[in-house]
C-alpha cells in the first residue's frame, strides 16, 4: 500500500463539543474586578521599587558629597603645601643669588666662606623638599581631576534626584 492510499478518519465536531461561556454576568464582573485588582497590585509594587532605587541613589549622593568634602580638604592641604613649596623655591633662588653675591664680596674671608658653605650644605635638603613638593603638586593636579569627576557625578546624581523628586 502506498502513502497516497492511506486514509485518516477524523471525528466531526458538533456544537455540544464546543465549550461555552457558562459564567454569569456577575461572575464575569467579579473576574474582571479580580484582574483589575491584580493589575493595581502590580502597579503599586512599581513605585515601591522606584522609591527603593531613589533611596539608594540619595545614599550614594550623600556618600559622594562626603567624598567630595574630603577631597576638598585634601586639596586645601595640598594647596597649602604648594604655597610652602613656592616659598621654598623662592627662598632657594634668593639663597642662590645671595650666595653668588657673598662669594663676590668675600675676598677670602673665612667666616663669610663658612656661612656660605653652610648655606650650600642646606641646598640639597632644600632641593629634596622641592622635589617632594613637586610630587605633591602632581598629586594636587590629580586631586583636582578627581574633584571635577566628583562634581560631575554629583551633578548627575542631583539631576537623577530631581527627576526622582518630580515623580514621587
Amino acid at each position: 500500500m502506498s502513502e497516497a492510499d492511506k486514509t485518516v478518519k477524523i471525528r466531526a465536531i458538533s456544537e455540544k463539543d464546543v465549550p461555552r461561556n457558562t459564567l454569569t454576568e456577575e461572575q464575569n464582573a467579579a473576574l474582571e474586578r479580580a484582574k483589575q485588582n491584580a493589575q493595581l497590585d502590580e502597579e503599586k509594587v512599581k513605585p515601591q521599587a522606584n522609591t527603593a532605587k531613589i533611596e539608594k541613589l540619595v545614599e550614594s549622593l550623600t556618600a559622594e558629597k562626603a567624598k567630595s568634602a574630603d577631597f576638598k580638604k585634601q586639596i586645601e592641604a595640598l594647596n597649602d603645601k604648594l604655597s610652602d613649596y613656592l616659598e621654598l623655591e623662592s627662598t632657594v633662588e634668593k639663597l642662590g643669588e645671595k650666595l653668588k653675591l657673598e662669594r663676590a664680596k668675600s675676598t677670602g674671608l673665612e667666616t663669610k666662606a663658612a656661612e656660605l658653605e653652610a648655606r650650600i650644605e642646606a641646598l640639597p635638603e632644600l632641593e629634596e623638599k622641592v622635589k617632594r613638593l613637586t610630587e605633591l603638586e602632581a598629586k594636587v593636579v590629580k586631586l583636582a581631576e578627581m574633584e571635577a569627576k566628583v562634581k560631575e557625578l554629583s551633578d548627575v546624581l542631583g539631576k537623577i534626584s530631581g527627576i526622582a523628586g518630580g515623580k514621587a
